[in-house]
């Protein structure tokens, strides 16, 4: 990745398709909010991916690592529960997986992170879209 800064923006240019390597173990507790970002992305990515430290996801507006798990899952990703994260096996980009209604259990993180993945993978339908406008109301429109 390539990362650009000025004085009002960040601009992120990712690798080429299918390049993307997964993170091994890796350490959340510091960012647990951001750890369903990391897992869309980890899903695309080549190798396995196990975060730690985002047990109190479990208890927000829905079990967060249960549920990253199920929709995931509809999407023919593999991930599975840790007792403080998730495991996820990279699928090495979006050729493997397909598209899915996504139920986000009116969660802002969920549709947010889902609508990250959803840039790749044709087909993800989230539902609940307002559920962000609480944090982000522009959200979809700059995504």
């Amino acid at each position: 990745c390539t990362i650009e800064q000025t004085d009002s923006q960040t601009t992120v240019q990712g690798p080429p398709a299918g390049t993307l390597k997964g993170l091994g173990d890796i350490d959340m507790e510091s960012m647990t909010d951001a750890f369903m970002t990391a897992a869309v992305l980890a899903a695309v990515a080549t190798g396995t991916t196990r975060i730690h430290g985002v047990a109190n996801q479990r208890v927000k507006e829905c079990n967060r690592i249960q549920v990253m798990v199920e929709e995931l899952g509809k999407c023919g990703v593999k991930a599975s529960e840790l007792e403080d994260g998730i495991e996820i096996e990279g699928a090495g980009g979006v050729s493997k997986l397909q598209g899915a209604v996504i139920h986000c259990y009116d969660d802002h993180r969920i549709a947010m992170s889902f609508g990250v993945l959803g840039c790749l993978l044709p087909g993800l339908i989230i539902t609940e879209k307002e559920c962000v406008e609480k944090t982000y109301p522009e959200y979809w429109d700059h995504l």
